[in-house]
């Protein structure tokens, strides 16, 4: 039976010939393939080296998250949904109930505002302050709309401004 021998082409004719020549596989010479394992061996080194320079330490700690604290009565909606287990439902009510009238406190928020129990207050808590001062001299729904004017429209003659200039302006015997 006779074995496979790849091709020798990796080798020179003097190398070919002699009876220890060695076939190359991979068509590399000899310094060609030292060259590339040294540098497979470098890239792997450098690697390792760079992954411990920016792996975080024991002694390292990741700095804190800013603590979020808003007035619930001056905050706009988009950032009171902002606030953890808080949806757009509720922000609506809040929103709502405090246009009607300024919130007093937390424990006003609870007895007002429906959703707000005693978990949602627990959670929320950390995050929330009412000044009071400003539920005293806020502005309520009933004073902001009863200084507007009424507004009064024009009566539409289903004609635009052009047309009725142009029909005042033309000699038309009849």
């Amino acid at each position: 039976m006779r074995m496979y021998s790849p091709p020798s082409r990796g080798l020179d004719r003097a190398q070919a010939g002699s009876p220890g020549a060695r076939a190359c596989v991979w068509g590399w010479s000899e310094p060609a393939r030292q060259v590339l394992a040294i540098s497979a061996f470098m890239t792997a080194f450098l690697l390792g080296a760079a992954w411990l320079a920016i792996m975080p330490t024991a002694e390292s700690t990741p700095a804190a998250a800013p603590r979020l604290e808003v007035d619930l009565n001056t905050a706009p909606a988009h950032v009171l949904s902002t606030l953890p287990h808080v949806g757009t439902a509720l922000v609506d009510r809040v929103v709502a109930i405090r246009r009607q009238r300024p919130l007093a406190s937390l424990a006003d928020a609870r007895a007002r505002v429906p959703g707000i129990g005693p978990a949602t207050i627990a959670q929320l808590a950390p995050h929330l302050k009412i000044d009071p001062t400003q539920a005293q001299t806020a502005p309520t729904l009933a004073s902001t709309t009863a200084a507007k004017p009424p507004r009064t429209r024009r009566a539409r003659t289903g004609r635009g401004p052009r047309l009725e200039t142009a029909l005042a302006t033309s000699q038309d015997p009849r």
